[in-house]
This record gives C-alpha cells, sequence and structure tokens, in this order.
C-alpha cells in the first residue's frame, strides 16, 4: 500500500472516522481501495489540505449517494455510480461545484483522480482547460496518493528531515561528480 503523508498541525487538525464509521463506510458505499479506507481512517472527517468537513459517517454517505444521483441523472455520462467516492469538492468563480473523486472498486494502490462539474462555464471563458467538460481526469501521471502527498507538501511544506535527506546525499555525491568532470576534462585534452 502507498504511503499517504499527513500533516497532524495542532492548529488545524486530521479528523478521521472511527473503526465503526469505516466498516459501515465499506458496507455502504462498496469502498474496496485500501489507500482510500486509511484516508479516510486519518482524515476523512475533516482534512487540514480539503476544505471539506464531514460530522459523521451518515452524513457523508447522504453526500455521496447525492454525488452518485447527480451523475446517474447526467444523459451524457456512463459511469457506474455504486462505486465512486468523492474525497473534495470546491466551488469555482461561477459557482459551479468540482466534485474530485476515485473509483473505490478498484484494488489499485494509486488510483486516479477524475473530476465532475455539475455547472457550464460560458463560451469563450478558458480559465481551466478542463472546465469545458463535466467529466475528467485530473492528472493521469499522478494518482490518488501522489496528489494527497504533493496537497500536503504544498500546504505545509517539505519536511525538514526530507530536507537534511537531500543535503546528505548532495554532499555526499558532489566529490564524485567533481571527480567526474574533471575525469573527462583531461581525457577530452590528452
Amino acid at each position: 500500500m502507498r504511503k499517504l503523508k499527513f500533516n497532524n498541525n495542532p492548529k488545524e487538525k486530521n479528523i478521521g472516522f472511527s473503526e465503526n464509521e469505516i466498516n459501515i463506510l465499506i458496507k455502504e458505499l462498496n469502498i474496496q481501495n485500501e489507500v482510500f479506507i486509511n484516508y479516510l481512517e486519518n482524515a476523512g472527517k475533516k482534512s487540514n489540505i480539503f476544505d471539506v468537513d464531514f460530522l459523521d459517517a451518515n452524513q457523508y454517505i447522504s453526500l455521496q449517494n447525492e454525488f452518485r444521483k447527480l451523475i446517474d441523472n447526467d444523459s451524457d455520462i456512463n459511469l457506474k455510480t455504486n462505486s465512486i467516492c468523492f474525497f473534495n469538492y470546491t466551488f469555482d468563480y461561477y459557482n459551479n461545484k468540482y466534485f474530485y473523486f476515485i473509483k473505490t472498486d478498484e484494488r489499485l494502490t494509486n488510483p486516479n483522480i477524475f473530476y465532475y462539474s455539475n455547472g457550464e462555464v460560458p463560451i469563450g471563458v478558458n480559465f481551466r482547460d478542463e472546465r469545458t467538460e463535466k467529466i475528467g481526469i485530473v492528472d493521469k501521471k499522478s494518482g490518488f496518493s501522489n496528489h494527497i502527498n504533493y496537497q500536503t507538501e504544498l500546504k505545509f511544506g517539505t519536511s525538514i528531515i526530507k530536507q537534511i535527506k537531500g543535503y546528505f546525499i548532495l554532499t555526499l555525491f558532489f566529490p564524485f561528480g567533481l571527480l567526474l568532470i574533471v575525469y573527462f576534462e583531461i581525457k577530452k585534452r590528452y
């Protein structure tokens, strides 16, 4: 399983669902993806990187069902809604609601993130390319785990341990790099 990075900032804590709530969510929403379950356990109720806040599992299930009905009622979209769950939603400049979701029936370690917009963007607006479509993939290369980790680093910065590791590796390999440069310069001249 791919590791998700969470920053438990004392001012902005992540709040996950309890074990009992997780079992209810797994059963009711058909969640099989372990990475997503890990996210729900650690930051499902309230995440410090997304602006969503759920009171309990019942509210989360209710909102998921509304989201699934929204997609079911859209004749342009052909998607099995019993196997998707959103984890974040935002509003754009035109007050359209954007849902970010994954397919939860796939046991991938890093599932793709999709978006769905319930609104339309006026013609001629090129604010964001995917805004002209109602549904699409956020980033084919990134995936859910990388997205969560990237959003955490974006909001809280790189950890000090990672910075120290980077400096350590740089100082460790710098002399070898310098020797290679000198070696090729000498070889070029003779």
